[in-house]
């Protein structure tokens, strides 16, 4: 894997990881207004796919070294 590639790898794992940070904000302030629960469970979903491209990256990266 050259440079180019994991500095890639690494930009999409910031920015995954940022956005599960803001998807899990999203459900604090949606759990304060019982009226938006059915949107919480799509934050939640939102969340879990990130978490998934995240276990694909680790993976791909660990094959590496």
């Amino acid at each position: 894997m050259n440079e180019e590639v994991k500095d890639a790898l690494n930009e999409g794992y910031d920015i995954i990881v940022e956005l599960m940070e803001i998807v899990n904000l999203m459900n604090q302030a949606l759990l304060t207004n019982p009226d938006n629960l059915n949107f919480e469970y799509d934050t939640r979903e939102v969340c879990n796919k990130a978490r998934g491209v995240l276990d694909g990256i680790n993976d791909e990266l660990y094959k590496t070294l």
